[in-house]
């Protein structure tokens, strides 16, 4: 038997995770999600989670990627609007996307800002965001929208001499607080993070022998170009495993970003 539940949350992503995990919590998991529609299903309390993901900033080509991306890690998608936008009859522009700003349309991105990603509940925190480079690159993409809105609506208060556009420009800041605190949060807790492990003397950085040019490949080569031996450690999460062990080897999964994972195989396999 499903529910059909209707709310609008905008952009508090944060509200609206909590209410569908309450959800779950009383025996329901998502099914369906419309412009204010939320339909759910009967299911055993607890047995899903959910994350709400931002993903107003990418193309529809890259938010398409990403959510397959999840869906190949085994979790379930749904895009949901949040209406944050400057519209022009059809034709939405948002300058504080990707690539210096596109152009969003019903046959895009416009109402496909936010994705909401379910999991089966195993009694972890689910995060799909683990390292802090990534975590501030998420927050800098949830506050950037309001910096333009704020700068908007400080423009037109001031042109039109409206106080109106004054009140809207005050309310924007609000929210753009929130994200930039917790972005400068994230600085404090990798600065600490990185200051306890030289205290504890775990290794920071680390060495390896300068690999030989593999022959028959190409090599690019640059002015001021310098032999890479060194590079940072950054622990990576690992999340499954397949296959057989082979000589010590076995097929292994990563959650984190290229920076993040190559390093931390670098580091164990040298």
């Amino acid at each position: 038997m499903s529910k059909k539940c209707y709310r609008f949350f905008g952009g508090l992503l944060n509200t609206q995770e909590k209410w569908l995990n309450k959800m779950s919590e009383k025996g329901y998991r998502l099914v369906r999600t419309g412009k204010l529609l939320y339909e759910f299903e009967k299911c055993k309390p607890d047995e899903v989670t959910y994350c709400v993901e931002f993903v107003g900033e990418k193309s529809k080509e890259n938010s398409i990627a990403y959510a397959n991306f999840l869906e190949d890690m085994g979790y379930k998608v749904f895009f949901k609007n949040i209406n944050l936008n400057y519209s022009v009859g059809k034709v939405r522009w948002r300058p504080w996307a990707e690539r210096d700003g596109r152009i969003a349309t019903n046959a895009t991105t416009f109402n496909r800002e936010i994705l909401i990603v379910e999991k089966a509940n195993d009694g972890k925190p689910f995060e799909l965001h683990t390292s802090y480079d990534d975590k501030e690159k998420y927050y800098r993409n949830l506050r950037n929208p309001w910096l333009f809105l704020l700068l908007m609506f400080a423009l037109f208060a001031v042109t039109k001499q409206s106080i109106i556009f004054g009140i809207f420009a005050l309310v924007s800041v609000i929210p753009g607080s929130i994200y930039q605190i917790q972005i400068m949060k994230i600085r404090k807790e990798a600065k600490t993070q990185e200051l306890t492990k030289m205290e504890n003397g775990e290794q920071l950085t680390f060495e390896f022998e300068q690999r030989p040019t593999i022959k028959g490949f190409p090599e690019l080569r640059w002015t001021g170009k310098r032999p890479y031996r060194s590079t940072q450690y950054y622990p990576a999460q690992l999340r499954e495993t397949y296959g057989k062990e082979q000589n010590g080897w076995i097929n292994k999964i990563f959650w984190g970003d290229n920076l993040q994972v190559m390093s931390h195989l670098l580091k164990e396999y040298t």
